[in-house]
C-alpha cells in the first residue's frame, strides 16, 4: 500500500463514515414508532432514516472514488456517475472489487431478517432497497398509506444494517486491491 499520508487520511475517513453509520444505526433502533403518532410524523421519521443513509453512502462512495482516482492519476468525473446506490455493481466493477472473498469472510457477521447467500444476492438486496426507499423520498406513496413499525423496522433499520455491512465489505475489499492499482499505474 501506498505510504502517502492523503491516502492514509482517506482511508480513515471511509472507517469513519462506517462508524457514523453505526451511531445513526443505533440512534434509528432507539427510536420509538407509537402506533399512535399521527401520519405526518411516522412519515417524517421514515423518509429521514432513508435520506440520511442515502447520503451517508453517497459520501462513502464519492470517498472512495477519489481515493482512487487519486491512484490512477484520473479525474473522478468519469465515475461520479457510480456514486449511487442504484449503481452499485457498477462501482464494484469499475473499481475491479473482489467482494466473493470479502463476503465469505463476514457473512457470519450479518444478522438481517432475511438470509443472503453471496455477494451478488448482497448487492442487489441492497439496490433493490435503495429503489423501495425513493418511492418513499420522490413522493409515491398515498397520505392515508399505513406506516407502521414493520414498514419503519424493513425499509430503514434493517437497510442501515445492510448498508454498514455492505460498506465495510467495500472498503475491504478496496484496501485488498489498492496495491493492484499502484502496481498498473507504475505499469502504464
Amino acid at each position: 500500500m501506498n505510504n502517502n499520508p492523503s491516502e492514509s487520511s482517506s482511508l480513515e475517513e471511509l472507517q469513519n463514515i462506517i462508524d457514523y453509520q453505526r451511531k445513526i444505526y443505533n440512534i434509528l433502533i432507539k427510536l420509538k414508532f407509537p402506533e399512535t403518532d399521527v401520519h405526518p410524523k411516522k412519515l417524517l421519521k421514515l423518509t429521514s432514516g432513508f435520506g440520511v443513509s442515502n447520503a451517508l453512502y453517497e459520501k462513502f462512495s464519492k470517498t472512495m472514488m477519489q481515493i482512487y482516482c487519486n491512484i490512477i492519476n484520473n479525474r473522478i468525473d468519469y465515475i461520479i456517475k457510480y456514486k449511487s446506490i442504484a449503481k452499485i455493481q457498477d462501482f464494484v466493477s469499475e473499481l475491479k472489487l473482489n467482494l466473493e472473498n470479502q463476503f465469505n469472510l463476514k457473512k457470519s457477521e450479518l444478522d438481517l431478517q432475511m438470509p443472503i447467500q453471496d455477494y451478488n444476492d448482497l448487492l442487489a438486496r441492497f439496490k433493490n432497497s435503495y429503489l423501495k426507499r425513493n418511492y418513499y423520498i420522490h413522493g409515491d406513496f398515498a397520505f392515508n398509506e399505513s406506516i407502521d413499525n414493520n414498514t419503519f423496522e424493513e425499509y430503514v433499520i434493517e437497510v442501515m444494517k445492510l448498508q454498514i455491512f455492505t460498506t465495510e465489505l467495500l472498503k475491504n475489499a478496496f484496501i485488498a486491491e489498492l496495491s493492484n492499482y499502484i502496481l498498473n499505474c507504475e505499469e502504464n
